[in-house]
């Protein structure tokens, strides 16, 4: 399909009418589709639209796929009937340009939309409601343009436009504050139909004057009539207002200066030291030795009654009765390092963490039926995941966070061995590609005559290697064979089956598996049989020529002695026949005599 499909036209129909009805929010498009070599498209295709705020890179203001299925190449859209198409787009948006993309083919070229599409803006002068406060100055009717509906409503003189009916009429009055014309001191009131002039009066009963000036809590002054000054309570010195359960009042609670509280002006005391006596520490005169201890409802000196003891240097404190102390198991060295069972931790191995003997490790404290396990037994060293009960735990060794992937899992119910393989279900399973660094291709098997009984000749190798065939092939999910990717070359198992059965097993995943055994053998055997074809034909070969060579010599004997005869010296006579004949090699070779 090529990329350089013609757009036609643009077309958009939007009308914002009396009664306000929203704008569609469609945008027509027609185009053409044609394929690479210019013959129109007439199959369904996908085709994405999308609108930009420039010609090239820009925001993209919005998009949909239409599945769209042109006549002789030519098609029509609606741009919206599939994503809601917002046109206030076109009210934020000075240019806006159209992009169109045909199925998995380059976007075409954007074309800019003309200003019919931002016909659409006009929805929102007629879907808006308009209060008479969001009109700005005045608008007498005999300036308004040519073509506003009227009706029988005409404004003149001082007044001025207010509004416009829902059946398109004028709405007049005289609104300005000016054409009331009040007098001073006046206001203008609303007296529920229109504004007018009124008195500036406080409350319902008309005008008047403040009463009663009455000063609140915490407050001084006010009166009745006059100047009736408010002032702040009056302390004395040193006095603050403070407030009480329910007004405020002068106090002498300001704790400045030489204050000292009562003890019962402290709140949040310590349990143990709510006793009241106010009595510190540093009163005690207590012996060497000695400790504070809560004796008889009062602090006093006494005597250190807890743990006692003592230990080795480096060595971690353990207790080792109810109140005793003495050395762990656990050493540290000066460099850091820590040895369990060992006070030399790092000496061997330059490590800072030693630990002598067996040792597990187990990521719940809980779990006390699996772990990971290091131990030795005397003559060689191990690593393996225990469990104490139930099924035994597969072990995996990989780098995070990539552990996870099955980088070499040791099975431990089977003892399999799996290198990228979760599961694996032979002593060795690779998933992906081996390499030999020593350049070999093959991995040494014990092969000595004495292990081996019922020993026979291996007879039919060629017949039966020529029985498989080679094939070339692609992985259907070259994701699930190491990612070998493209064109590969082997065998069919259900072939080789017929052949070599035991070449072929049923994999745990109920798939064919191959495992060539004895090709060595089956190619050198094979090998010999040609070489006895090869030996027998030679032979055949060298008696036939031994053959042809005594022919030729026959042939040579006869033809010298024929040579005289086809000369013309000598003639053999028939009788009265008259012809002259010579049997050569079984045949008869004769001509006629001349007739003298």
């Amino acid at each position: 399909m090529r990329n350089g499909a013609r757009i036609l036209g643009v077309v958009v129909s939007l009308v914002c009418a009396v009664s306000w009805a929203a704008a569609p929010p469609l945008l027509p498009l027609q185009g053409v589709l044609t394929d690479q070599d210019g013959v129109p498209i007439t199959t369904a295709v996908s085709v994405r639209f999308s609108l930009h705020t420039a010609q090239s890179g820009g925001s993209e203001l919005w998009n949909e796929t239409q599945s769209v299925t042109p006549v002789e190449g030519l098609f029509a859209a609606y741009l919206g009937s599939v994503t809601t198409l917002d046109l206030a787009t076109f009210r934020d948006n000075g240019t806006v340009w159209l992009e169109v993309k045909v199925g998995a083919d380059a976007a075409m070229p954007r074309v800019q939309i003309g200003s019919t599409a931002f016909a659409g803006f006009a929805q929102y002068c007629g879907t808006h409601t308009h209060a008479f406060g969001d009109v700005t100055g005045t608008l007498p009717a005999g300036s308004l343009p040519a073509g506003v509906p009227v009706g029988a409503l005409s404004c003149s003189g001082t007044q001025n436009v207010r509004g416009i009916t829902s059946a398109g009429q004028l709405v007049c009055a005289a609104d300005t504050l000016a054409a009331l014309g009040c007098t001073q001191y006046q206001i203008p009131k609303w007296n529920g139909s229109a504004w007018a002039c009124a008195s500036d009066e406080i409350g319902a009963a008309g005008t008047g004057d403040i009463t009663e000036v009455i000063a609140g809590d915490g407050l001084t002054g006010g009166a009745t009539a006059g100047p009736a000054p408010i002032a702040i309570m009056s302390c004395a010195q040193n006095e603050i207002l403070q407030r009480g359960a329910s007004a405020w009042a002068c106090s002498t609670n300001y704790r400045l200066g030489s204050w000292v509280p009562a003890w019962s002006d402290i709140t949040g005391r310590p349990a143990g030291l709510d006793d009241g006596d106010n009595d510190t520490l540093g009163a005690l005169s207590c012996a060497d030795g000695a400790v504070v201890k809560r004796l008889s409802g009062v602090w006093d000196c006494g005597v250190d009654q807890g743990v006692v003891g003592g230990g080795t240097a480096n060595y971690l404190a353990m207790f080792t009765g109810a109140s005793a102390i003495g050395n762990s198991g656990v050493y540290q060295a000066a460099n850091g390092a820590v040895g369990v069972g060992t006070a030399t931790p790092g000496a061997d191995f330059n490590s800072k963490l030693d630990v002598v003997g067996k040792h597990s490790y187990r990521t719940n404290a809980g779990d006390t039926t699996k772990g990971l396990v290091v131990d030795n037994t005397g003559t060689s060293h191990r690593i393996y995941s225990d469990a104490a009960t139930g099924t035994p735990y597969d072990l995996i060794l990989g780098t995070y966070p990539n552990g996870h992937a099955n980088q070499l899992v040791l099975a431990q119910a089977t003892g399999n061995v799996g290198i990228g393989i979760a599961a694996p279900n032979y002593k060795l399973e690779v998933d992906g590609s081996a390499h030999r660094v020593d350049n070999l291709s093959t991995w040494t098997t014990t092969s000595d005559a004495r292990l081996k009984e019922h020993i026979q000749p291996l007879g039919n190798a060629l017949s039966r290697l020529l029985g498989l065939r080679g094939v070339t092939f692609e992985w259907k999910r070259p994701e699930n064979h190491g990612n070998v990717r493209g064109p590969q070359m082997g065998l069919i198992a259900q072939e080789v089956e017929q052949v070599f059965p035991d070449w072929v097993a049923t994999g745990a995943d109920g798939y064919k598996v191959l495992n060539v055994r004895g090709f060595e053998a089956l190619t050198v055997e094979a090998m010999r049989e040609l070489r006895a074809e090869n030996d027998r034909v030679a032979r055949e070969n060298a008696r036939l020529r031994a053959q042809l060579v005594t022919l030729d010599t026959r042939l040579g004997r006869l033809e010298q002695r024929v040579a005289p005869l086809l000369s013309g010296r000598a003639e053999l006579g028939l009788g009265g026949l008259g012809l002259g004949a010579l049997l050569l090699g079984g045949v008869v070779v004769a001509r006629r005599r001349r007739a003298s």
